[in-house]
């Protein structure tokens, strides 16, 4: 029996500046960057990290790492080999090992690039032997903004979205590995995907589950002569498919097989399909693969993996949009931009507990604009059903094409076939975006899809997340130019029924709720120029800071509803998706997230089915958040409400998906300024002046308004009391012991220490008079945090103060 190769994690180095003496390093464990190793991000809040002296980052830094390596098997074979395995450098890097130079950074350069480096002749020494590796680094230079500093490396960037790392993200930020190989040849990656599924398929009716099959896998030789093998693929104890390959020496290449090549994966049953969260299960089939000696017929490498087969595909509809699918299912995009920590630290709790409230909320996409993460965060989304959008980065040197240099193109050329590898296997990958605000060039993107063909890439192919035709990618059938600052809740729906050019498509919104807590830069997010005046019209002025933040939060909650609200109501129509910007923040910020607050995406999406209100046409609409709308007829309870609380009329009617039930034309004879509408659904005023949009105003960023509906009624709310009952560690139930509705009520969890990985299952809740309602926490806490509470009416002038 053959000898198994040896895969070691190294994890555990010591680091100091390469100028430093020996024992000034200290202990830090990969991946990380420098500056994550070494700090904690919880004294750099506010402008602090902008003060901090950067000049000592410009140096070369030192990881170096000490151990013994047992090799007593492996020096008796034919061809043993030993690699060092680095999945992630930034930016470049000399590799010593055992006190000898194997590598400059000449050779490696490049964030996303992946990088299998023979250390044979310096490790191979005796059977145990000492392992002693230093990784010199040196920081990308990372000046991505302003657009005209066009000498940025490629890199990871941050663009506008936090403060800039010290260290630029310097360091081993992801995995790597020791790997000694019986016979000097390395399985990389290998996938499986369904390329087409029979038309008599379906979802309820599997029993008809025929559907074709694509295998393809990534081998490195890494010997100086070219190499014979059998490569052979076993799928789920159904099909075995063999082949013989010729392996050119030093090379590594992608072999696939198809449907058109072998009849044994034409039709594949008894194999059951992955799906997204909501379309049905997270199916997974073990696939292997085997490479032998033609001559001895000796296992020379093996793996094996649980992959999700599963087909993605794209398409535009009659509008142009572009229409994702998922096994010929429509897949309405409901997503987020998703962003790593600041300083790149992986914590893989932190993220599950992320991506499940990713599922709390009821979305169903995350994009990666140019943070790619790591593989341990794609099985987790491929566990959840979640799926990924990722791409590269805009605003910075990967959309700087006009000045790249050759050494440049070269670098893209190889990190985006190494992401391209490392992407196929995950079934939750819904596509990858080779541009980001704007499409390459004609060079570039032919490079891009010679790549994508070379390496057996079949999900869709995307030239830009922006409005934009390519002449080898034709129409992208996206949209991102905007709204970037507030506009009200009727833009959505009015220029979604209108297919207004600044509504449709799956496209990206960022909200302004407020200023950063980091000094900014300039630009267009630096100041509220075009949030203060709608903020003043329709919310009254603030008293304070905390008033202005608070109301804000009001502002956010009503325009995030809205945009979910309208995508749902127009889905597979004037609408195929969308993607707010953004789910999280890499740095503390008041702007562009929903972790934390939710901001009405679970009232949206936190049930299969959902009553939605148009502001535009005053019509209800019901909405199935399901992947089949048939559903039977719902009760749908309407409710009107004064701010005295008092239900002032109250209408039940039968429902089905999509209709559209009737007008509110009620509101018009209640003589109120401001009505709250309660929908509730369950199984089996005359001087209302409205937002009233300019289109002809309107620009990438916003679109302005002529004028503002009056919504200072609602500071006229009275005080909230609620009684908090903490059932258990992660359960929180309360209560509205008045008659009166509390509206808008915000949960905190005081005494955490400004703990961020504590957030509530849903917040800046309304309880009607009376009303019950539980919230589950992120996580458990002590008997020390306590739950606290405050309403609108802690911040209004004429209210008197809840906070609790």
């Amino acid at each position: 029996m053959a000898t198994p190769a040896l895969v070691i994690a190294l994890t555990h180095w010591m680091l100091r500046p390469c100028s430093a003496p020996l024992d000034s390093a200290k202990p830090v464990v990969v991946p990380s960057t420098v500056f994550g190793s070494l700090f904690s991000d919880e004294i750099f809040v506010s402008d602090r990290l902008n003060k901090i002296n950067t000049s000592i980052y410009d140096e070369t830094w030192c990881y170096r790492l000490n151990q013994h390596v047992n090799l007593s098997g492996y020096l008796h074979q034919p061809k043993p080999l030993a690699a060092l395995d680095l999945h992630g450098i930034n930016y470049k890097a000399d590799i010593i090992v055992n006190g000898r130079m194997v590598r400059t950074m000449e050779e490696i350069v490049g964030t996303f690039r992946r990088f299998i480096v023979d250390i044979s002749e310096a490790l191979f020494i005796s059977s145990n032997t000492e392992f002693d590796v230093e990784i010199r680094i040196r920081r990308p230079n990372d000046r991505s903004l302003p657009p005209s500093n066009h000498d940025t490396d490629l890199a990871i960037s941050f663009v506008d979205w936090a403060p800039r790392p010290p260290d630029r993200g310097m360091g081993i930020f992801q995995e790597v590995f020791l790997r000694v190989l019986p016979w000097n040849i390395l399985i990389e990656a290998f996938s499986a995907s369904v390329t087409n599924i029979s038309s008599c398929y379906s979802h309820q009716n599997s029993s008809c589950s025929c559907f074709s099959l694509s295998l393809s896998v990534t081998i490195h030789n890494l010997a100086n002569e070219e190499q014979n093998v059998i490569l052979s693929f076993s799928v789920g104890n159904i099909i075995d498919v063999t082949l013989s390959a010729t392996l050119k020496s030093n090379s590594s290449r992608t072999y696939s097989i198809s449907e058109l090549e072998r009849q044994e994966l034409s039709c594949v049953q008894e194999i059951e399909l992955w799906w997204p969260w909501r379309y049905g299960r997270q199916s997974f089939t073990p696939i292997s693969v085997v490479l032998q000696d033609p001559n001895t017929l000796q296992v020379i490498a093996n793996e094996t993996r649980n992959i999700g087969l599963r087909l993605v595909t794209s398409k535009l509809n009659q509008h142009g949009h572009r229409l994702f699918y998922v096994n010929n299912v429509p897949f309405m995009v409901y997503g987020a931009g998703y962003t790593p920590h600041l300083f790149l630290r992986y914590d893989i709790i932190k993220q599950r507990k992320t991506l499940e409230a990713v599922r709390d909320m009821g979305l169903n996409t995350l994009r990666l604009e140019g943070k790619l993460m790591t593989d341990d965060f794609f099985k987790l989304t491929d566990q959840l059903g979640i799926m990924v959008l990722p791409g590269w980065c805009c605003c910075d040197a990967w959309q700087h094409w006009q000045f790249w240099t050759q050494s440049q193109v070269i670098i893209a050329e190889h990190s985006t076939r190494t992401q391209l590898r490392r992407l196929r296997q995950f079934p939750s990958v819904l596509g990858f975006l080779y541009g980001s605000d704007e499409a390459p060039p004609k060079k570039i993107e032919q490079l891009y899809i010679n790549i994508s063909h070379e390496e057996a890439w079949t999900q869709p192919f995307i030239a830009a997340a922006s409005n934009v035709t390519t002449p080898a990618g034709g129409p992208t059938g996206m949209k991102m130019n905007g709204p970037y600052a507030w506009v009200p809740p009727i833009y959505w729906t009015e220029g979604l029924r209108k297919k207004n050019v600044f509504t449709g498509r799956v496209m990206a919104h960022k909200p302004c709720l407020g200023l950063p807590l980091w000094i900014t830069t300039g630009g267009l997010f630096s100041n509220l120029r075009f949030y203060l005046s709608p903020f003043n019209a329709r919310m009254g002025p603030a008293h304070g800071i905390q008033g202005f933040l608070f109301k804000s939060q009001l502002m956010a909650y009503e325009a995030q509803r809205a945009m979910f609200d309208a995508y749902a109501m127009y889905k597979y129509t004037n609408s195929t998706g969308v993607v707010q910007w953004m789910l999280n923040n890499p740095f503390p910020s008041l702007i562009w997230h929903l972790i934390g607050g939710y901001y009405g995406t679970k009232s949206v999406f936190g049930n299969n089915f959902h009553a939605a209100l148009n502001p535009h046409t005053k019509d209800i609409v019901v909405i199935s958040n399901l992947m089949h709308e048939a559903s039977p007829p719902f009760h749908l309870i309407v409710q009107l409400w004064s701010i005295g609380s008092i239900d002032k009329d109250s209408v039940r009617v039968v429902a089905n998906i999509n209709d559209q039930l009737f007008e509110l034309c009620h509101i018009k004879s209640m003589n109120q300024s401001v009505v709250l509408v309660r929908l509730v659904l369950k199984d089996s005023a005359g001087n209302i002046t409205p937002d009233v949009l300019d289109w002809k105003n309107s620009t990438f960023f916003t679109t302005y308004c002529s004028s503002f509906a009056n919504l200072t009624g609602l500071c006229t709310f009275p005080k909230v009391e609620l009684e908090i009952e903490v059932i258990n560690s992660t359960l929180v139930q309360l209560t509205n012991q008045r008659n009166t509705i509390a509206f808008f009520v915000e949960l905190e969890a005081d005494g955490n220490n400004g703990n961020q990985d504590i957030w509530f299952s849903d917040n800046f809740l309304v309880l009607y008079p009376f009303e019950t309602t539980t919230v589950t926490l992120s996580q458990p806490i002590s008997d020390r945090i306590k739950i606290t509470y405050k309403s609108l009416a802690t911040f209004c002038q004429n209210g008197e103060s809840d906070e609790k």
